[in-house]
């Protein structure tokens, strides 16, 4: 999932972007197989987003 896309989708929805967060990616994640997949279950690239709502 892409961390830009995610947060246009939300700031369209009326929500605003409060910052976010960017552990490091795991390079050896294929990007080819389901996240659910047991050969690559928990070990994802992640990111954080933070959203809050307008005043």
């Amino acid at each position: 999932m892409n961390p830009v896309a995610v947060q246009a989708q939300v700031v369209s929805a009326g929500f605003v972007f409060n910052g976010d967060s960017h552990p490091p990616a795991n390079e050896a994640e294929p990007h080819t197989i389901n996240v659910f997949d047991p050969a690559i279950g928990g070990r994802t690239d992640s990111f954080v987003c933070l959203f809050k709502t307008p005043n």
